[in-house]
């Protein structure tokens, strides 16, 4: 993103220099401004030409077939307020903000009123190339169709529970500062990604996907937000002391289970809906009851060997935190898989 709006302003610095197009100055600080908001709010994009040309054509026809009739203040009071009423009660999001834009760009208004009309085509014309370069320019970060972006995201989310849950391993790289660093930024992948597939949710035309529904999509993102929750909880508890005895005893069952988990991940980094709901319930049932029979057994030949009441519920926590996390993990393959992936993946034209 931050690259997309450096080229941006640079883009519209050489169009200025060396085109000298409608608009002039106002490339060089008009584009930059407009790329900023697509940045954050990249789920818009898409269809911010569109609202634009409709509310700067609107205002163009006010200030040439209206205004140049007005002569009294009252008058001219009576238009901006018919203008935004109708705005603000018709209108809602971008279209509403773009009409508001259209009305203080377009309308000119000054003590000793004169018009323009070329002037005011040129303002027209120059807002309208500027949004086709600021669309133009979202391809740098990825294709501004809403459907493309959401599946980019989950694959970037699942590479970020796999990395995590990797680092869970007795063999994890040491904590380096760029190990930690790592660290940090997919956490923060995890943490951010599950409010960004909802607000890219919600823009999804879903006529053009008749098989996928709104409830569809809420119930999946849900499902990732816990996800992300139980691995955080899992990271903090497999920090903390555990018992020494139990953990060698138990290493093998929980590297087994980590493996299927990771092995799931990475499987949906590629494609949502690679591993089904029934084989990963089937697999991470059969080694949950697994790894609670050996717990068990290690329990009862450990006898009387002195362990401290933390590392004790730490354990107990840390078997709890792996069954919710495995149910997480079903649950979302449950959810993913009422999804039509295949008609998202499609090209259209």
């Amino acid at each position: 993103m931050s690259v997309m709006v450096v080229v941006s302003m640079w883009a519209g610095t050489l169009i200025w220099i060396y085109l000298n197009p409608p608009g002039h100055v106002s490339w060089y600080q008009f584009v930059p401004n407009i790329t900023l908001i697509a940045a954050q709010n990249p789920q818009f994009k898409f269809n911010i030409l569109k609202p634009f040309a409709f509310a700067y054509l609107a205002a163009l026809v006010v200030y040439v077939f209206i205004m140049p009739q007005l002569s009294m203040f009252w008058e001219l009071g009576a238009v901006i307020f018919v203008f935004t009423f109708a705005a603000a009660y018709f209108f809602s999001g971008i279209g509403r903000t773009a009409l508001y834009l259209s009305m203080f760009n377009m309308f000119a208004i000054e003590n000793q009123q004169s018009y323009d009309f070329a002037s005011q085509a040129n303002s027209f014309l120059f807002t309208m190339l500027a949004l086709i370069l600021v669309y133009a320019l979202t391809y740098i970060a990825r294709s501004p169709r809403q459907e493309k972006a959401f599946l980019s995201m989950i694959s970037r989310y699942f590479r970020s529970c796999e990395f995590l849950i990797s680092r869970l391993s007795d063999t994890a790289p040491a904590q380096s500062m760029v190990e930690r660093m790592k660290l940090a930024y997919y956490r923060q992948e995890l943490q951010s990604l599950p409010a960004k597939l909802a607000a890219w949710g919600g823009q999804i035309d879903k006529t053009k996907f008749s098989n996928t529904s709104d409830q569809q999509i809420n119930d999946m993102v849900e499902s990732l937000q816990t996800l992300s929750y139980r691995i955080e909880a899992l990271r903090k508890v497999r920090s903390a002391p555990q018992a020494d005895d139990l953990t060698k005893a138990l290493r093998d069952d929980i590297r087994e289970w980590r493996i299927i988990i990771e092995t799931g991940f990475s499987k949906w980094s590629v494609l949502p809906e690679a591993e089904s709901s029934g084989d990963l319930r089937r697999r991470l049932a059969a080694r949950q009851s697994k790894l609670n029979e050996r717990f068990a057994e290690t329990l009862n030949s450990i006898g009387d060997k002195k362990i401290s009441t933390e590392e004790s519920r730490n354990f107990y926590q840390l078997l709890g935190n792996f069954q919710s996390l495995t149910q997480a993990a079903i649950v979302y393959a449950d959810t993913a898989g009422n999804i039509d992936w295949q008609q998202w993946r499609e090209e259209r034209f």
